[in-house]
């Protein structure tokens, strides 16, 4: 009679069971994020939760690879075989590749964090003032003009690097693909950068237009509340005459 092969449980499968592997197609299809306004703050934050999450899985899976690492040096002294437990380590290896792969990827796609929306009250970082009326969009412009500035650097130094590496030996070329891979992350964050950086203009100019609108608006209250004002005291006069005849005297006034 046919029965199921038995699956033996060593100590090995027992301390590290098998882990599932990531996914390694597009992060942002993965997010539900193709085609999404990556600019858009939602959008950033989902990114940034994304992206700590990765950090996580990453660290997690750095303690079970030395973990495996100390388990092989332990099978190597006792003499036993090392095919379980490097293939343990290959698994693992395959997995940090994975992660780091989706972790470079978000890094293309995440701009640093709102200096406003980070510091609130206590104000920004960039060295724009305190905050009050109209300096929350000027804050958050300062914050994006400087990030702009440092990844057009980043992009000027990757372009430096592919044409310092094209013509170079067959050991150059990882370098070369690395400074491609960084050049196209750069251009990436640079074009949501420059989003953001719109967006902030345009936050800017309506707070702009709403402030003299205010201050017009006192204004026109005021020149209409003025004849109000001269009729009363034009009023108040002519009654308090009678009164202030009675007593003989003059009064000079205020």
């Amino acid at each position: 009679m046919w029965s199921a092969p038995r699956v033996l449980l060593t100590p090995l499968t027992l301390l590290c069971p098998p882990q599932s592997e990531p996914r390694s197609w597009s992060l942002l299809e993965q997010l539900g994020l193709a085609g999404a306004d990556l600019a858009a703050p939602g959008v950033q934050q989902q990114l940034e939760l994304e992206r700590e999450r990765l950090r996580r899985e990453i660290r997690k899976e750095l303690k079970l690879k030395e973990g495996a690492e100390n388990l092989r040096r332990a099978t190597t002294d006792l003499g036993h075989s090392l095919g379980p437990v490097e293939l343990l380590l290959r698994g693992s290896s395959r997995r940090l590749d994975l992660l780091h792969q989706q972790l470079q990827e978000l890094h293309a796609h995440v701009v640093l964090p709102d200096p406003v929306a980070t510091h609130g009250e206590l104000g920004c970082l960039w060295g724009c003032g305190t905050p009050g009326r109209g300096s929350t969009a000027h804050c958050r412009v300062a914050g994006l003009e400087k990030q702009l500035a440092i990844e057009l650097k980043v992009k000027q130094g990757a372009e430096n690097m592919i044409q310092t590496y094209s013509n170079g030996s067959t050991k150059d070329r990882k370098l070369l693909l690395t400074a491609q891979q960084m050049l196209q992350d750069s251009k990436t964050k640079i074009d949501i950068i420059r989003m953001q950086l719109r967006r902030a203009l345009q936050a800017g100019q309506l707070e702009n237009q709403a402030a003299p609108d205010e201050t017009q608006g006192e204004s026109l209250a005021s020149r209409q509340l003025s004849p109000h004002l001269a009729l009363q005291g034009s009023a108040s006069s002519s009654i308090m005459s009678p009164f202030l005849g009675q007593g003989g005297g003059s009064c000079d006034p205020l």
